[in-house]
């Protein structure tokens, strides 16, 4: 897989090895549609959240033509719950062991299975319940 900024550089990948999978990025948001994506060959588009949370559109149409979406830079688990809503694909982040643990937590409380987080602190009973334990917990339980 091959990701650029760079539509040239893209276009060039693909004219030396067609089979490729190629991801354009891009923070621009006069962004490249998801139909001129198809249409060059690309395998995804990866853009910063601004671009997909004020034009959702474009995951609804890159979804419509089997597009992979990437959404960065997802730091917290209101965006992750806002891109699993919309349909991306991939979300990349700066903390993927809390991003791991919250769709964990959320897809155990969707399943019903049971649903207790600890810290370790908590396992020794010197402090109550993380911040992000509890937004995840919480955030969760209203799905």
């Amino acid at each position: 897989e091959f990701i650029s900024f760079s539509r040239h550089a893209c276009d060039e990948v693909l004219r030396l090895q067609p089979d490729a999978v190629v991801v354009y990025v891009s923070s621009d948001m006069a962004a490249m549609s998801p139909a001129e994506a198809k249409k060059r060959g690309y395998g995804g588009l990866s853009y910063q959240l601004n671009v997909l949370m004020n034009r959702p559109e474009l995951v609804d149409e890159a979804n419509r033509l089997g597009i992979a979406t990437t959404l960065w830079m997802v730091n917290d688990c209101e965006l992750i719950d806002w891109a699993a809503r919309h349909g991306i694909t991939y979300v990349s982040t700066d903390c993927p062991d809390k991003a791991e643990a919250y769709l964990e937590a959320v897809a155990a409380y969707k399943n019903k299975k049971s649903y207790v987080c600890r810290t370790s602190a908590q396992r020794t009973g010197s402090s109550p319940p993380a911040a992000e334990t509890v937004r995840a917990a919480t955030s969760a339980r209203n799905r």
